[in-house]
């Protein structure tokens, strides 16, 4: 078996790039020792386990980008030398293909060709299996990510469909939708490549692999109500419902499935995939009630009432904020979360020849992609800070760019200008950025003398959503400084036995945050109903 020392005499020999650049008997003894090994060890030792041990040591000691990505390439020379299988999960991630700009801004078909099977496999067999799986602290729901990579390696997507099937109901739905944070806390990634693509490979578990209805515990009598069908209702309703608790899931809108049905496009969500998942939880018994709202049809004292024991609130934050300039009642001043949701229930939405979007996150991305779709002929973004300081999602800003949206960055708007009541244009005014305010990022300052006016006949606001807290405070929730709702560590409210989770308590975050708390609030309601069910048994 080939060892360090022989490796190092390879380089020698070849007169490599190595072997002018670096002083290889060093380098190679260095990399080695990180795994208690040295120069005369043979390199079949050289197993997933070791390398992961040694490129975190290569992550822990090199700040620097240039020399960290030296001794990894030096590194994946070093495996390809020894013939170790670890070699292969160091290859380049299977590229993701899109669709041409031209094609998919014309429809909402899926803009993402996701992989074959056997692309899956590959990129699966890419995962080191970390021991210390950096990936599944990056996951917000903490997903088993290794394992089911692993079985998907092997080829057995049942089974990694049940591994997912543990955290949530949500296979394709994450495997389309989710921001994958996992990523960027991958091994991968740290050492400055790109890791498996967890979500596609997610996507191909979806539609491979054979449908599964978790099984229910013995019933237990207790009833739970779910108010909001979104990725935390939803989440929350499936893992009441495995522990034996009837389940009843409320819902103002008549379509269920919350945001991913009403606020997630199609191009990034098929309809299909969400009907499908929630069909699961039709199977498992989850009743659900449509066209009641809290607050009008439905209130949490009337739900107590009618014998449900625990209440979980996932209504979201669907209260648009306004945005506070002149001119924001004109005709053709709308709200992005408005637009978006009349898009998506199939209602016929007119769009002008020239829109405007406000705001840089991924509500006012979808809401200028959709606008594009629609027929627009020039969409903007106007977006008050750098491109640096941009919330929404890199990969979604490209795509936007490519389909033909044109993003204003440093510009802000001062003032809506109509005609008969009607918009015009906006006027809008050019930014510097200042010292950093509250949220992080660099504060945006006016330029005295920079306005300028920007044509338009629809302007669409996505500067954010709260939740509505007059509605809250009217049920007895208290309430933080920023309108959310309050809760402890175990997602309760100030009312006893009333839960909350999702965009509820967070303010406008991301579908996996949304799983997490929906998963998190379902653990503690069971032991709520638990406790509940021991203090009736020795009679308090």
């Amino acid at each position: 078996m080939p060892t360090g020392k022989d490796f190092i005499k390879f380089l020698l020999n070849q007169k490599s790039e190595w072997t002018e650049r670096l002083d290889v008997e060093n380098i190679t003894a260095e990399l080695l020792s990180y795994a208690g090994l040295d120069i005369n060890h043979d390199l079949d030792n050289l197993d997933s386990r070791i390398v992961e041990r040694i490129l975190r040591k290569v992550v822990e000691n090199y700040k620097d980008k240039e020399e960290l990505s030296l001794r990894v390439k030096f590194f994946k020379v070093m495996l390809d030398f020894a013939g170790s299988p670890a070699a292969v999960k160091l290859s380049h991630r299977i590229p993701i293909r899109r669709k041409a700009p031209e094609i998919r801004k014309k429809s909402f078909q899926t803009v993402i060709n996701g992989y074959s099977v056997d692309e899956a496999i590959r990129e699966a067999s890419r995962c080191f299996t970390c021991k210390e799986a950096t990936c599944i602290s990056g996951c917000p729901a903490k997903t088993s990510i290794p394992a089911f990579m692993q079985a998907v390696a092997s080829g057995k997507l049942d089974v990694a469909r049940r591994i997912i099937l543990n955290v949530s109901p949500f296979i394709g739905v994450t495997g389309y939708a989710c921001f994958h944070p996992c990523e960027s806390k991958c091994l991968h990634s740290l050492v400055g490549g790109e890791g498996p693509s967890i979500s596609l490979i997610k996507r191909v578990v979806y539609e491979n692999s054979s449908k599964i209805v978790p099984s229910i515990k013995t019933s237990t009598g207790h009833k739970v109500a779910i108010i909001g069908s979104g990725p935390a209702g939803i989440t929350a309703a499936y893992h009441l419902r495995m522990e034996g608790h009837d389940v009843t899931i409320f819902d103002e809108s008549p379509v269920i499935g919350g945001m991913l049905m009403l606020g997630i496009p199609p191009y990034r969500l098929p309809r299909h995939v969400v009907n499908d998942e929630i069909s699961t939880l039709k199977e498992m018994g989850v009743t659900f009630v449509v066209g009641k709202s809290l607050g009008n049809d439905i209130s949490i004292s009337e739900l107590f009432r009618q014998g449900f024991q625990a209440i979980f609130l996932a209504i979201g934050a669907m209260k648009p904020q306004r945005i506070g300039i002149p001119g924001e009642d004109l005709d053709g001043v709308v709200a992005a979360l408005d637009f978006l949701k009349n898009v998506n229930m199939g209602h016929e939405v007119k769009v002008s020849r020239n829109v405007v979007v406000i705001g840089g996150g991924d509500v006012a991305i979808d809401a200028a992609r959709t606008a594009l779709r629609l027929g627009a002929e020039s969409v903007r973004i106007l977006y008050r800070r750098s491109e640096a300081e941009m919330p929404a999602k890199r990969e979604h800003v490209e795509e936007a760019i490519e389909e033909g949206v044109i993003i204003m960055y440093l510009t802000a708007p001062k003032k809506f200008i109509g005609v008969d009541g009607k918009l015009s244009g906006v006027e809008c005014i050019k930014m510097k950025l200042g010292p950093p305010d509250s949220s992080g990022r660099r504060r945006p300052i006016p330029i005295e003398g920079s306005e300028f006016i920007v044509e338009s006949e629809m302007a669409i606001i996505a500067i954010g959503q709260t939740p509505n807290t007059e509605l809250l405070k009217k049920e007895g929730l208290q309430t933080t400084d920023d309108g959310c709702i309050l809760v402890n560590e175990k997602l309760e409210t100030s009312i006893r036995g009333v839960f909350a989770g999702g965009d509820l308590v967070r303010g406008p975050s991301t579908l996996v945050d949304a799983i997490a708390d929906g998963r998190t609030a379902a653990k503690h309601i069971n032991e709520y109903l638990r406790e509940m069910s021991l203090n009736r048994i020795k009679g308090q």
